[in-house]
């Protein structure tokens, strides 16, 4: 059984430029979305963390880091408090370092 479109080279470029830009398409997209919902991601984990945490903790801006440690998405996080109870506003560590 032959098949002639297999011998044409219109078929292979296709081929090849799909293979190649399918990946890149989704991947990009991937992280478009990530970039575009960045507050609203890291707002509903820290509503999650201070569900299971006993204090309470507050952030403020957030920005994405695609490069920093590459394999890996990584966001910078601006204003960290931390605070004792949920009711205190009494902060326990006003510079978190690690984030």
């Amino acid at each position: 059984m032959k098949v002639p479109f297999f011998k044409k080279r219109k078929f292979w470029w296709r081929f090849i430029g799909l293979i190649i830009l399918l990946p890149i398409l989704v991947v990009s997209s991937l992280i478009a979305y990530v970039y575009v919902n960045q507050d609203e991601i890291i707002q509903d984990e820290i509503a999650i963390l201070n569900k299971q945490f006993k204090g309470f903790v507050d952030v403020g801006d957030t920005h994405l880091a695609l490069f920093t440690n590459f394999p890996d998405l990584s966001f910078k996080i601006d204003d960290v408090h931390i605070y004792e109870n949920k009711e205190d506003t009494e902060t326990v560590n006003r510079d978190f370092i690690g984030l």
